[in-house]
């Protein structure tokens, strides 16, 4: 984390990695459109399909986090997603008990395919306090893609 003059500037889930063994990329999800262009090591592939069909009508500063937070199951942009065959990393909070029964926070994560994801509401995942954290998508799948 940054702090400049009268904003912070969150470095935190803004990476991209390239797996050869699972053959994935992932990608962090508090990434800006903007940001996401900007990088040299995004598949170039994967900027012409957000520039194209999901962050279309979308200002420059909006997350890959709030886009698939606000994804419902039926979008062309949860298409676009399940067709690269992508998987959302998420953490939810859970309350476990211990041994002698006093009760503490713990943060779950999940990785669920984008329309399973997809198919609970914006307003039951802030409900659940879910953070996503990144996407991976499948690099044979992004390679296959045509528009």
């Amino acid at each position: 984390m940054s702090i400049t003059e009268k904003s912070i500037t969150y470095e935190d889930y803004k990476f991209v990695l390239q797996d050869t063994l699972n053959n994935v990329v992932s990608i962090g999800a508090k990434f800006s459109y903007e940001e996401l262009l900007a990088r040299e090591d995004v598949p170039f592939k994967f900027k012409a399909i957000c520039k194209k069909y999901l962050f279309e009508d979308m200002a420059s500063d909006t997350t890959l986090e709030s886009l698939i937070y606000h994804m419902g199951p039926e979008g062309f942009g949860t298409e676009c997603l399940k067709q690269l065959k992508c998987r959302v990393k998420y953490a939810k909070p859970v309350t476990k008990k211990s041994l002698f029964g006093k009760e503490h926070l713990e943060f779950k994560q999940f990785n669920d395919k984008i329309e399973d994801f997809a198919l609970m509401t914006p307003e039951e995942k802030e409900e659940a306090k879910i953070v996503v954290q990144e996407i991976s998508i499948s690099k044979l799948a992004l390679s296959m893609f045509s528009s």
